[in-house]
C-alpha cells in the first residue's frame, strides 16, 4: 500500500495538522467552561487556559473574600444580607415586606409557632417570619445549592431562629434531578421546562418593568434569555412533607409556606388525614390557572377554605397567592394555645464551601466523560476593582458600586450623537429617575436600577427603533453613549 506524503498522519505536515485540531478544540472547550463559570452566583471574573499537554485545563474563578463566596447588600434599615441576583432580591423583598404576600389574615397565630417554608431561596420569608414572630420555629427548605448557601449565611449572620435544610420536598422520599438557573434561581426546581420557563421570566419581567408597549415586551424576552443562562443540572435529597411532619412529631404546623415552582400537588397528595389536620392554614405561589383549580378542590376536599389572589408585582402573569384556612380554623373552634415550637429532631446543615460548590457546579455542567479539570478557586477583596464582576447578561453587573464614571465629570470624551437624539434621551432620563441629568451623568451612579434601565430602554426602542439591549447601557451608562448608538446607522430606526 501506497501512502501519499500530506495524507500521512506522521509527516510532519499531519503533525501540525493535528496539533491544530487538538489546540482548537481545548480552546473551544476552555471558552464554553469560562462562560459558564462567570456565570454562576458569586463569580467575579473566571478563566481557563491548558494546565499540560495532555489535555488537561486549569479554571481559575473569583469570589468574594467571605466564607461563603457571595456578595452582600445593606437594607435601608441596616440589615446585611447574602444575596444571589440584587433583581431578584429586590423583587423579594417588595412582594414579602412591601406587599407582604405572606401576612397573616386569617386565625390569629400563637406567640411560639411553627412555621415551614418550602422554597426558601435566600432566606426573605423566613426573616420576615422571624421578625414577625421572634419566639418562632421556621424549618426552611431550599434544594438549589447556590440559595441554600446564602439561606444558610443569613440565618447564621442574622442569629434567627431557622432550622436549614438543602433538601427539595416533594410526594415521596428519594433522590432527583433539578434545574438550577444562576441568574432566576427562584425559577430552580424539579419540574424545569426551558420554553415554559422562559414564558414565565419573560412575563415575571413585562409585568414588573409594566411598560406597556411591544418594545418593552420583546426587551423582557431577551433579558429572560439572557438570565437563563448557564443553566445546570443538580442532584438534590428529595424528602415528603409526610414524613417531615413525622420528624416533627405530633407538632402543630401554624403555618405551610409552600413555593415549589409546580410541585405542589406532588407535596400537598402525599398527605393523609392526620397530616391535614395538623396544618392550620397554607400560604402558596402557584403560576398556572389549571394548577390553581386542581389544588383548591384538593384543599377544599381536605378541609379548607381557600382565597385565591393576583399576585400584585406579577400583574398579568397568572400567578396566584392561595390562602388556605382549616374551616374549624375559620370559624374560631379552635383558638390556638402557646404554640409548639420547640426545635425538633431536624436539625440545621451546614452549607457548602465555594469550593465545592462551584466543582459541583463544573462536574454537573460537564458530564460523563468530561475533560479533565482543575478548579482553582480565589477570593477577591470587595475593594479590588481589578476584576470585574460579570453578571447573567455577560456584562458587568448591573450595581452602583460597580460603576466607575460619576456624573458631571470633565474627563468625558465629546459625543457623537446627533445633538437632537441626545436632548432626547437626557430628557427620558430626567423624566425617568425624577431628577435632573447631563449628557455624561452614569445612570447607576445617579440612581438608575435594574428595572428603571428597562424601562428606559423599551422607551428608546419604541421611540427610535433598533435593537438597545442592557449590553450597550453597561458599556456606556450615559446620555451620551446611548444616544451615540442610536445615531448609528446598525441601530437607528429609518423614517
Amino acid at each position: 500500500m501506497t501512502y501519499s506524503r500530506t495524507s500521512s498522519p506522521l509527516t510532519p505536515q499531519g503533525l501540525i495538522g493535528r496539533h491544530r485540531t487538538r489546540t482548537l478544540r481545548t480552546a473551544r472547550t476552555a471558552d464554553r467552561i469560562r462562560e459558564f463559570l462567570r456565570l454562576q452566583n458569586g463569580v467575579h471574573a473566571a478563566e481557563v487556559r491548558p494546565a499540560t499537554e495532555d489535555g488537561r485545563l486549569l479554571a481559575t474563578v473569583w469570589v468574594e473574600d467571605n466564607a461563603y463566596g457571595l456578595p452582600r447588600r445593606t437594607l435601608p434599615d441596616g440589615t446585611s444580607l447574602y444575596e444571589l441576583n440584587p433583581y431578584e432580591t429586590d423583587y423579594l423583598l417588595q412582594e414579602i415586606f412591601e406587599d407582604r404576600v405572606y401576612a397573616i389574615s386569617g386565625p390569629r397565630m400563637p406567640a411560639r409557632p411553627l412555621i415551614i417554608d418550602i422554597g426558601a431561596n435566600i432566606g426573605l420569608c423566613s426573616l420576615y417570619m422571624a421578625r414577625t414572630y421572634p419566639e418562632a420555629t421556621v424549618y426552611a427548605f431550599e434544594p438549589s445549592p447556590d440559595a441554600f448557601t446564602a439561606l444558610a449565611a443569613n440565618v447564621s449572620e442574622l442569629g434567627l431562629p431557622v432550622v436549614v435544610l438543602p433538601w427539595a420536598v416533594g410526594g415521596t422520599d428519594g433522590t432527583a434531578t433539578m434545574t438550577v438557573y444562576p441568574g432566576a434561581t427562584v425559577y430552580s426546581g424539579l419540574y424545569a421546562d426551558g420554553t415554559g420557563d422562559h414564558a414565565a421570566i419573560s412575563a415575571a419581567i413585562d409585568a414588573a418593568v409594566d411598560t406597556g408597549t411591544e418594545a418593552g415586551t420583546r426587551l423582557a424576552g431577551e433579558i429572560a434569555v439572557a438570565r437563563m443562562r448557564g443553566a445546570r443540572p443538580a442532584q438534590v435529597t428529595v424528602t415528603g412533607l409526610h414524613g417531615v411532619l413525622a420528624r416533627l412529631g405530633g407538632a402543630t404546623v401554624d403555618l405551610l409556606k409552600l413555593d415549589a415552582e409546580g410541585a405542589e400537588a406532588d407535596i400537598l397528595g402525599s398527605l393523609d388525614e392526620t397530616d391535614w389536620a395538623r396544618i392550620r392554614q397554607i400560604i402558596m405561589e402557584v403560576h398556572h390557572e389549571a394548577d390553581v383549580t386542581a389544588l383548591v378542590a384538593l384543599l377544599t376536599a381536605a378541609g379548607y377554605d381557600c382565597r385565591v389572589e393576583s399576585v400584585a408585582a406579577l400583574r398579568g402573569t397568572g400567578y396566584r397567592n392561595v390562602h388556605a384556612i382549616r374551616r374549624d380554623e375559620a370559624a374560631g373552634r379552635t383558638p390556638p394555645g402557646p404554640g409548639t415550637a420547640t426545635p425538633g429532631p431536624l436539625r440545621s446543615v451546614p452549607p457548602p464551601s465555594p469550593d465545592e460548590r462551584l466543582r459541583q457546579a463544573l462536574d454537573a455542567f460537564l458530564g460523563d466523560g468530561r475533560p479533565q479539570v482543575e478548579l482553582e478557586v480565589r477570593r477577591r477583596a470587595p475593594a479590588d476593582d481589578a476584576v470585574a464582576r460579570t453578571g447573567t447578561d455577560g456584562s458587568t453587573a448591573m450595581s452602583g458600586t460597580d460603576t466607575t464614571a460619576m456624573s458631571g465629570t470633565d474627563t468625558a470624551s465629546p459625543s457623537l450623537a446627533d445633538p437632537r437624539t441626545l436632548a432626547a434621551v437626557t430628557a427620558l432620563w430626567t423624566d425617568l429617575l425624577a431628577r435632573p441629568t447631563g449628557p455624561q451623568d452614569d445612570f447607576f451612579a445617579v440612581g438608575g436600577t435594574s428595572l428603571a434601565a428597562v424601562r428606559m430602554l423599551a422607551r428608546l426602542r419604541e421611540r427610535f427603533g433598533g435593537e438597545l439591549g442592557l449590553a450597550d447601557l453597561l458599556e456606556d451608562p450615559t446620555p451620551s453613549g446611548l444616544a451615540t448608538r442610536l445615531t448609528s446607522p446598525f441601530t437607528r430606526k429609518d423614517n
